[in-house]
């Protein structure tokens, strides 16, 4: 992600006039620090005092959620009250095989008679 963000702002042809930053905070797993962390995003710098912002104004507009379900719960517990956009997918352990993804995909339809094309999801 921090590649990704540097290589976007470093393109000026990409977002001209617009400049992305992020914040990565660590949950340990827990949902006391997921929450924590989480109210830090939407807080002042430094202080974690909901809905009080003071000083330069950085606009949160998304967040990604942790590596399991119940931490990506909490933050959106949070986020929600504040309408700022999540990124609800969570890396499974372990990670389904490539078998397992095409079987669930093979039966999806996109329109009335358009089969899903999962070529994309093979391994060349």
């Amino acid at each position: 992600m921090v590649f990704a963000v540097n290589e976007i702002n470093e393109n000026l042809k990409l977002l001209p006039n617009v400049t992305l930053g992020f914040q990565i905070y660590e949950s340990y797993f827990s949902a006391r620090m997921a929450n924590q962390n989480t109210l830090n995003l939407v807080s002042r710098h430094n202080k974690t005092v909901p809905n009080y912002k003071c000083d330069v104004e950085k606009n949160l507009i998304a967040a990604i959620g942790g590596l399991d379900s119940e931490i990506t719960l909490h933050m959106a517990s949070i986020l929600t009250l504040y309408k700022i956009s999540q990124n609800f997918k969570f890396l499974p352990f372990p990670p389904p095989s490539l078998n397992s993804v095409k079987k669930i995909y093979r039966k999806r339809k996109i329109g009335p008679k358009l089969p899903m094309n999962i070529s994309g999801l093979r391994k060349n």
